[in-house]
């Protein structure tokens, strides 16, 4: 099995928390203690856009950090590639001889086998070779989707990511603002008004980091592009107005 690349979607530094401990600080801790590695798999968990793929993608990047090597891949590609011959009975075979020659082994959406019957004695089988091999295994994965993952490995331990409080939330944001000054600079021309736009958006209900992201961002592009006007005295109803009709059409 070849490595596979990804797109990163983050790093530590950005999982923006303020509880200690927290998902962040409690992956960082197995990372450094690797000879105290006890449990077969480590299984990060969150809501579906709340942090399981960050902190599993910013895992990938400590690690390699360190010198160590890892293989990162999806489920979906796991359990769909070659690695898989149908008999002719069209049943799916596990091919015994297909190993993972790394250290870490980390696979995002782990769900997503629990879900594939028929994947899912291929999937039981991988891990357990490579745990046997000395593969420290790290899986993302939907809160609450695993219960059968950790009926076939009891020694397990689960990290939840959660959504973030009031604070991390503004940072998240301001962060999101900072970066792509270009699409707002010339609408948001004081201080005040950048503040109030963040604030703005700060202040509405969301269940959903990723869906928070993308709206930012797509509110900015919008603006940018002549599509929504703002001035002093309509800021927070023009934002509050689109974060509602974003959450009603996408979220």
């Amino acid at each position: 099995m070849r490595n596979s690349k990804l797109h990163l979607i983050g790093t530590f530094d950005t999982y923006e928390t303020d509880d200690i401990p927290n998902a962040k600080s409690e992956l960082l801790q197995l990372l450094n203690k690797l000879d105290k590695w006890t449990c077969d798999i480590v299984i990060v968990q969150s809501e579906a856009g709340n942090g399981s793929t960050h902190l599993l993608h910013a895992a990938l990047v400590e690690i390699e950090k360190q010198g160590r090597h890892a293989t990162f891949t999806y489920s979906q590609r796991l359990l769909q590639a070659q690695e898989f011959y149908c008999t002719e009975k069209g049943r799916f075979v596990y091919d015994a001889r297909i190993q993972v020659k790394t250290e870490f082994f980390l696979i995002d959406g782990c769900h997503y086998c629990e879900s594939k019957p028929v994947y899912y004695n291929y999937f039981v089988g991988l891990l357990r070779s490579s745990i046997k091999r000395g593969v420290k295994i790290i899986l993302s994965a939907r809160t609450g989707s695993f219960m059968q993952l950790i009926q076939d490995f009891p020694n397990y331990h689960v990290v939840t990511s959660e959504f973030p409080t009031a604070l991390p939330l503004y940072n998240i944001i301001h962060i999101l603002f900072t970066s792509h000054q270009e699409y707002w600079k010339d609408f948001l021309l004081t201080e005040e008004t950048q503040v109030r736009a963040v604030c703005a958006f700060a202040n509405q209900s969301y269940n959903s980091v990723r869906l928070l992201e993308t709206m930012v961002l797509t509110f900015l592009a919008s603006l940018y592009l002549g599509k929504i006007k703002l001035q002093n005295d309509n800021i927070e109803p023009v934002i509050k107005e689109y974060v509602n009709t974003f959450i009603i059409k996408y979220g």
